[in-house]
């Protein structure tokens, strides 16, 4: 869950956003050095989803680790393979959800470690911004953010069909795993990451419209689910209208699949017209 707005003061470049963790929403103000513009522009710029990303997370009145010493000689970022990255353990007592002070390996798009992440988006490789969290008048923090390399990644929308429908449903487990583990806000953020890319499936599923509508309306389910837990009284009806409407075409679908008729396929053709 991120939605940020930039700005520019005194050659820095400053951006905010509100943030999800264990503990709830924080609001994240990042201010990055402007560097100089990438002479090699056929590469990546900036990690996009799948990346691995070695970053370094410290808070700012800590001195800073000699980076000879607190980073193994592992092999190339650009060589490891998922299998090799160790998943990252999110603690309900905590707001940040990686060690401190130490190099470490996170893969993009997962929304394991949803601030450090959400930094990283937008640096380059070699990159060090400064961010400060608060969460209200007497919560606050601030810590720096270091990104040395990551592999290449994709945008969103350079991902194919099964690639995202294979992020869908691991967004969708890890949401699961989280609601019944009592993280209400990270669940909520993984079914919203979930549906986000799942919308985008709509016309490559043509073929497999029930699985589509029905894994949709699941997604829309749970998560107001997580909004009733979270006590968001104001967003539970729109979410969960948007799960009655993908349970009725489901439901309509599978009818007129079942024993095809002029009246079912009347009130089909009617509900996409309503929607």
């Amino acid at each position: 869950m991120k939605t940020s707005q930039s700005a520019e003061t005194e050659g820095d470049q400053v951006t905010s956003w509100v943030s999800v963790c264990p503990r709830g929403l924080w609001e994240v103000c990042q201010r990055r050095k402007r560097g100089v513009e990438p002479a090699d522009l056929s590469g990546d710029v900036y990690p996009g989803i799948g990346s691995l990303c070695r970053v370094r997370v410290q808070r700012q009145e800590e001195p800073t680790a000699d980076p000879e010493l607190s980073l193994k000689p592992d092999l190339p970022i650009a060589v490891l393979s998922d299998a090799q990255v160790p998943p990252l353990q999110r603690s309900q007592g905590t707001m940040l959800q990686v060690p401190l002070g130490d190099w470490i390996i996170l893969r993009l798009g997962e929304g394991q470690c949803d601030i450090t992440e959400g930094c990283v988006e937008g640096m380059r490789a070699g990159e060090k911004c400064e961010e400060q969290k608060r969460a209200g008048p007497d919560q606050s923090l601030c810590i720096t953010v270091e990104l040395q390399s990551f592999s290449p990644g994709h945008e969103s929308w350079q991902l194919s069909a099964g690639d995202k429908w294979g992020w869908v449903m691991c967004h969708k487990q890890r949401g699961g795993d989280r609601f019944r583990a009592g993280d209400m806000w990270g669940a909520a953020d993984s079914y919203s990451r979930a549906i986000k890319l799942l919308i985008t499936l709509k016309l490559h599923t043509r073929g497999e419209d029930r699985q589509y509508r029905s894994t949709k309306a699941s997604l829309y389910s749970n998560l107001s689910q997580c909004q009733l837990k979270l006590g968001q009284w104001s967003r539970v009806p729109f979410t969960h209208i948007k799960c009655i409407h993908c349970t009725l075409y489901h439901l309509l679908n599978l009818a007129y699949a079942v024993r095809p008729s002029t009246q079912i396929s009347s009130h089909f053709n009617n509900y996409n017209w309503m929607k």
